[in-house]
């Protein structure tokens, strides 16, 4: 399967996931947290095989230490950010903007803006 399209269908459900995960409880939230672990795992694994593929020729060292750069500041700033907006508007404004976030990421990859600009660099 295209990693591209495994990203897609991973930040989907990984989206839809995080943004019902405060309105279920029981064993729904149980199926709903396995299901967006599945989908952060299918788009944590896929990033580097779609990078990689998007990398010029003689370059790919360079293009994966970029994008581990930027998964690392995102590791770094993305809880904290949420956790403040988490402190200030409640915990259900915090899964519903982590997960607002996904389906906005898939929204740019879906119109292919990630892949063309990964490739031009």
């Amino acid at each position: 399967m295209n990693p591209a399209l495994t990203i897609r269908i991973g930040l989907f459900l990984a989206g839809a996931c995080v943004i019902l995960t405060p309105f279920v409880s029981g064993w729904l939230l149980f199926v709903v947290a396995i299901l967006a672990g599945i989908g952060v795992g299918t788009v944590w694994t896929n990033t580097d095989a779609l990078v990689s593929q998007q990398a010029q020729a003689g370059k790919l060292g360079a293009t994966m230490g970029v994008a581990g750069t930027f998964k690392e500041i995102g590791d770094m700033l993305g809880p904290l950010l949420i956790g403040i907006a988490s402190q200030a508007f409640g915990l259900t404004v915090g899964f519903v903007a982590c997960g607002v976030l996904g389906l906005l990421a898939l929204g740019l990859i879906a119109n292919g803006k990630v892949a063309s600009r990964v490739s031009a660099t």
